[in-house]
C-alpha cells in the first residue's frame, strides 16, 4: 500500500508539473514527462485498479478544457495503450518499456504528426522513463542472503 500512496503523490506531483511551462525545451518541444512516469510506475502497481486510479488521476489535473474532449481521450486512450503493451509484449521490462513508451509518444501526437518533433519528444520520453525506471530499481535492493556457517 505504501508504494501505491508513494506512485499517487508522485502522479500528483508530475502531473503538477507537466501543466507548466518548466519542460519546454526549444519552442515547441514539451516531454511528456507523466506519460514516461505512468508507464514507469505500472511496473511497480501490478494491479489495474491501481492503474486506472493513477491514469484518472493524471487526467483530471491535466484537464484540457472544463468538458471532456478528445486531448482527454487521447491522454488516456495512450496510457492505457502503453501499459497495455508493457504487460503483453513478449520480453523484459527494460524492453517493454522502450516500445510501450514509443507507442505512446506516438499515440499522444496523432494530431499534430510531424516527425522531427515526435523523434525528439520520443528521445526525451525515453531519457525520463529509464531515469525514473533506474531510481526505482536503486530503491528495491534486494536483502543480502546470509551464509551459513562456512567453517
Amino acid at each position: 500500500m505504501l508504494i501505491f500512496i508513494a506512485s499517487f503523490a508522485a502522479t500528483a506531483v508530475l502531473a503538477l508539473v507537466q501543466t507548466t511551462n518548466w519542460l519546454i525545451l526549444g519552442a515547441f518541444i514539451k516531454p511528456n514527462l507523466i506519460l514516461a512516469t505512468l508507464i514507469v510506475l505500472a511496473l511497480v502497481n501490478p494491479g489495474w485498479m491501481k492503474r486506472a486510479i493513477l491514469i484518472a488521476t493524471a487526467a483530471l489535473i491535466l484537464k484540457f478544457t472544463p468538458a471532456l474532449a478528445v486531448a482527454d481521450l487521447i491522454f488516456v486512450g495512450a496510457a492505457t495503450t502503453s501499459i497495455l503493451l508493457l504487460d503483453f509484449l513478449p520480453w523484459q521490462g527494460s524492453v517493454n518499456l522502450l516500445a510501450a513508451i514509443v507507442v505512446g509518444t506516438a499515440v499522444m501526437n496523432l494530431q499534430q504528426l510531424v516527425l522531427l518533433p515526435l523523434i525528439y519528444e520520443i528521445i526525451l520520453n525515453l531519457l525520463i522513463a529509464f531515469i525514473l525506471y533506474t531510481l526505482l530499481k536503486l530503491i528495491d535492493v534486494p536483502q543480502v542472503k546470509l551464509q551459513r556457517g562456512r567453517f
